[in-house]
């Protein structure tokens, strides 16, 4: 797709370079991963007979090949995740306490892990060091759907980076899938608010946590596309000193988050729910998901483009939330994009499944590697509602 923008104005110029940018992005992945192809064989262990045939179909076309868990081992044996095996080898449903506690003791890791490769990022920036960059954060915002704990993920990252105690913090929990894109926006607007704000916003999800035995085939779905991972970000309103670690340009190169969408599917309510059960979080997914996101996105996303001056063909890129392959490609055939602009969100998703909130930020940051960067952006992400929140990224 050829984009042909209009000449910036100087007013428009220097009212660019006070929005808030992304100005580093960081990214964190267990250490161990499972093949899609072992994965439906310990899925097959608890399948009725007369949904293997089914069950294989749906994990063979799932446009999932690898994906980590926090909970994996290295023995390839039937013992390949024994938090969900008794002593004796026989599968069991952890209690959601039980599932907790691993998120406890977990989630902070790969939350650790992502923010400091963020700031290592925000370091090459400025100030040359992670250490240095984290005393420059000014807000903290942590997002995650599958766990609690108090104190959280929050204080952890406090103590582990040396961020400053005075850190103004706040966690977006339970939102879903679009979570990511919420956390973007909250540090948009707290940027926007205050020129000299530094936000690092970080997504940490352990999906794996939830896999459900005994499960209707909704969740059995999930089973198929859901990983774990974690996403971070550092947002501000950079200043003269400050250069992006892909190029040397002026801070006006950075992307800029511009403005955002939210957007509740009506009718959708039941279609995508997550609800916490005796045995962890259950999914419910209605097949009619993808059709129903296709039909009812594209007047609101219109209507939002247009208060830029925007149409979808101006759209440079598409960071789409992996949902699954159905909602990508169908997004992309409703929305009459070009063919091409699904393929970062089928690339994350084949090789990391779904990872819920820091998904789209994966997509984001493979989009940004490309030159020359492909921007305006447009990211979507969809989540229980059934709801959609997007935000508008560009020079």
């Amino acid at each position: 797709m050829t984009v042909n923008p209009r000449p910036q104005l100087e007013g428009e110029r220097r009212a660019s370079l006070a929005m808030p940018a992304i100005l580093s992005l960081g990214f964190a992945l267990p250490d161990r991963s499972i093949s899609q192809a072992d994965s439906m064989s310990f899925a097959l262990r608890d399948c009725p007979a007369e949904q293997r045939a089914l069950l294989a179909r749906m994990y063979t076309s799932s446009g999932v090949e690898r994906r980590g868990s926090v909970l994996l081992t290295d023995n390839p044996s039937s013992s390949l995740v024994p938090f969900f095996e008794t002593g004796a080898g026989e599968l069991r449903n952890p209690s959601t306490r039980e599932r907790m506690a691993k998120y406890r003791e977990l989630a902070p890791h790969l939350a650790i892990a992502a923010a400091r490769d963020a700031l290592d990022h925000a370091g090459s920036i400025a100030a040359r060091s992670s250490s240095s960059s984290a005393r420059k954060i000014t807000h903290l915002i942590d997002v995650s759907c599958t766990g609690f704990g108090a104190p959280g993920i929050d204080v952890a990252l406090v103590e582990q980076l040396q961020l400053p105690r005075s850190v103004h913090r706040v966690s977006v929990g339970f939102m879903g899938c679009f979570g990511g894109v919420v956390g973007l926006r909250l540090a948009a607007q707290i940027a926007r608010g205050d020129p000299d704000a530094r936000v690092l916003v970080v997504c940490t999800e352990l999906c794996s946590l939830h896999y459900q035995f005994d499960a209707e085939m909704d969740q059995r779905v999930a089973n198929a596309l859901f990983a774990d991972g974690a996403a971070a970000c550092v947002v501000g309103v950079p200043d003269s000193s400050t250069r992006a670690s892909t190029s040397p340009d002026a801070p006006s190169s950075f992307p800029r988050v511009v403005d955002s969408l939210s957007h509740i599917v009506p009718g959708t309510t039941d279609d995508m729910s997550w609800r916490i059960g005796d045995h962890g979080f259950g999914m419910t997914l209605a097949p009619s998901i993808p059709g129903t996101l296709a039909q009812s996105l594209g007047p609101a996303l219109d209507a939002w483009l247009a208060t830029h001056a925007l149409t979808r063909r101006d759209v440079a890129s598409w960071a789409i939330h992996p949902g699954g392959p159905k909602i990508v490609r169908q997004l992309v055939a409703a929305l009459e994009l070009d063919l091409t602009a699904g393929d970062e969100s089928l690339g994350v998703l084949r090789e990391h499944g779904n990872m819920s909130s820091p998904t789209v930020l994966f997509v984001l940051g493979r989009l940004l590697r490309r030159e020359p960067r492909p921007l305006p952006c447009v990211m979507l992400a969809f989540g229980p509602g059934l709801s959609v929140e997007a935000v508008l990224v560009r020079t």
